[in-house]
């Protein structure tokens, strides 16, 4: 829609304005009719298939109504058209001596929830793409390759890169996989690096807004309704909390959130667990060991002073009186 999204009344109600409801209005009914595709087509190729279509569709359906792109009055139902840069600009324009540096220090929140994603998304992300795809992942050679990227990354003064769940899903679920497809989106990736931005002018804003739509319900769907029955109640609610919490707060707030949860819910499942699995006299039982007479004499002279004791669980702050 191009207006700012914000949890507040007046920026919500400019949601409903005439020029504003159309353009979300369109993608979420792009959406459901993918859903509702989806239903009766199993195929993996639905998904590109259709969202390939909707851009010749759009020009097509502007074309039939007489309004054709670039006219003004449907400018706004596409991005806008961005300036193509020379890809060597970043590099140009990167002075360590033009950098702000006393800003650092109030950035240092944001700072520290990057890092802390950066270190545990492979570890959060990976298994759940394991077990989305069925396929078994090596944690160790993932984290190696996450290393070796971000490392080469940082010496050629680009961004770090990790693991976008959503579309790594999104690219199973719609058939990649193997050298092949991977070899193609890694040209793909590399030729729109080098072309820019330029052809994003004619792409609409509807196939976009339906394709993020479409992205997050699948993911509410795996991340709350397919949940239910496996987790327990309080495993749930924080599953919940956190989501909200990230929407309506921001990703910072989430992870702080989610840190304090995951602890809170340890807490809580680790001390319902007894610590002493049992508690056994020395006379009653006897080591197994092979022992010397002399080492059998020293036990059976001090047995009576002796108590066994089996511990079970995590041993922690909660429950280390018992």
């Amino acid at each position: 829609t191009g207006l700012p999204f914000r949890w507040r009344g007046p920026e919500l109600a400019a949601f409903a304005g005439p020029e504003a409801w159309p353009k979300w209005a369109l993608p979420l009914a792009l959406s459901a009719v993918l859903r509702l595709l989806s239903l009766a087509i199993a195929s993996p190729m639905l998904t590109p298939v259709f969202f390939s279509l909707v851009p010749p569709g759009f020009h097509l359906a502007l074309s039939l109504l007489g309004r054709p792109f670039p006219q003004p009055s449907v400018l706004p139902w596409f991005f806008p058209q961005e300036q193509t840069e020379d890809w060597t600009l970043l590099y140009r324009l990167l002075d360590p001596t033009l950098v702000a540096w006393d800003v650092l220090p109030a950035q240092t929140g944001t700072i520290a929830a990057l890092t802390i994603f950066s270190l545990i998304h492979v570890p959060i992300n990976i298994p759940s793409l394991s077990m989305t795809t069925d396929q078994v992942a090596d944690i160790d050679h993932e984290l190696k390759a996450h290393g070796v990227a971000n490392a080469l990354a940082g010496l050629c003064g680009t961004l770090q890169n990790y693991l976008c769940y959503s579309n790594s899903a999104l690219y199973f679920k719609c058939g990649g996989g193997g050298k092949i497809y991977r070899g193609l989106l890694a040209i793909t990736t590399m030729v729109v690096f080098f072309v820019g931005p330029s052809f994003i002018g004619i792409i609409p804003r509807c196939m976009a807004g339906a394709l993020m739509l479409h992205i997050g319900t699948e993911l509410v769907w795996e991340a709350i309704a397919e949940p239910l029955g496996q987790l327990d109640a309080m495993e749930h609610l924080s599953v919940c909390l956190i989501a909200t919490v990230m929407t309506a707060a921001g990703m910072t707030e989430g992870l702080l959130v989610s840190a304090v949860l995951a602890l809170l819910t340890f807490v809580v499942k680790s001390s319902r667990v007894p610590a002493v699995k049992a508690a056994v006299h020395g006379m009653r039982l006897r080591s197994s060991a092979w022992r010397t007479i002399a080492e059998l004499d020293v036990l059976a002279e001090h047995t009576n002073a002796m108590r066994l004791i089996q511990l079970q669980g995590t041993l922690f702050f909660g429950n280390f009186g018992q």
